[in-house]
């Protein structure tokens, strides 16, 4: 659930309106709850789309969150 809450707190940082999308399944990126039923485990492909004042920066900012592993990475390879 970290890496979701992580995710919802990044996005409220921004302005703009983002949706995920996985498969068929729209969720607001905004919506803790909407997100945690999106169901993604770690390797899942999803679709993120930002519209908005700052749609870049909050893409760049979830892009660089996915990169880091959520902050649950030690090293390249490993998980904490």
């Amino acid at each position: 659930m970290r890496p979701v809450t992580q995710f919802v707190d990044t996005v409220y940082g921004f302005a703009s309106k983002v949706t995920v999308r996985k498969g068929e399944k729209t969720v607001d990126g905004r919506n803790l709850m909407e997100m945690m039923l999106l169901d993604a485990p770690r390797g899942s492909e999803l679709e993120i789309e930002a519209d908005g004042v700052d749609a870049a920066e909050v893409l760049d900012a979830l892009a660089k969150l996915v990169a880091e592993g959520f902050g649950e990475m030690d090293e390249p390879g490993t998980t904490k």
